[in-house]
């Protein structure tokens, strides 16, 4: 499972609100869908309130590649709702991407010899059908690159030559970021007209930024 690493959020409180956090959901949806933002995917996540063992609380995730948004509305006592996301990126462990790295290696060092390919040729052959397809998967911004990237010593290098630092790529996940947050804030406008509250004050606007260039 790939852990996500924070890189920005936000959140707001807001009294007198009523509605449930599945209107907020579907309504949102509605509204990024109608946003057409590019190669975006919705679906919807359960994270614990505590521990692994604690009640579950349902978010609505958006996800454009290693990107993702976890968006949450609950309510909080009485007459009142919050809503919030989270912004970061999907960071698969070290330790179980080597070793699915080496069980895919060895799975073709098998397939190989099944095939009656001698021992001396599949030695070589599995690891360059490896690194062809990391390479493939890399560069269409494959789930499963997530897990090649971070492969012990071969990840660093094939991100460091596939996916490096660039104007566009910056700006392309800025704008699934100022995109997804504009949906969110037209979708909270909306309910509050519903229920005949003012919309939220302009310092209530602005997602907390933490280290967005800190991971790249």
């Amino acid at each position: 499972m790939s852990l996500i690493e924070p890189l920005s959020n936000w959140n707001t409180m807001i009294q007198g609100m009523q509605g449930t956090a599945e209107e907020f959901y579907e309504r949102l949806t509605l509204t990024i869908e109608h946003m057409k933002l590019p190669n975006v995917e919705l679906s919807t996540v359960d994270w614990p309130e505590a521990g692994w063992t604690s009640a579950k609380r349902k978010y609505l995730r958006v996800q454009r590649g290693r990107y993702v948004f976890d968006i949450c509305a609950a309510p909080f006592g009485p007459n009142h709702l919050f809503y919030s996301w989270w912004f970061g990126i999907k960071m698969p462990g070290m330790f179980a991407s080597t070793l699915l790295f080496l069980i895919l290696l060895g799975a073709s060092w098998a397939g190989l010899l099944f095939c009656g390919v001698k021992l001396y040729f599949a030695l070589p052959i599995a690891p360059a059908i490896l690194l062809l397809l990391s390479i493939i998967l890399v560069r269409t911004d494959n789930d499963l690159a997530l897990y090649i990237c971070s492969i012990f010593l071969i990840g660093p290098v094939l991100k460091f030559l596939l996916l490096p630092f660039t104007y566009y790529r910056c700006d392309t996940e800025a704008m699934f970021q100022k995109g997804v947050h504009t949906a969110v804030l037209e979708t909270v406008d909306y309910l509050t007209g519903q229920n005949n509250l003012p919309q939220l004050p302009d310092d209530q606007r602005k997602p907390i930024m933490r280290d967005f260039f800190r991971r790249r």
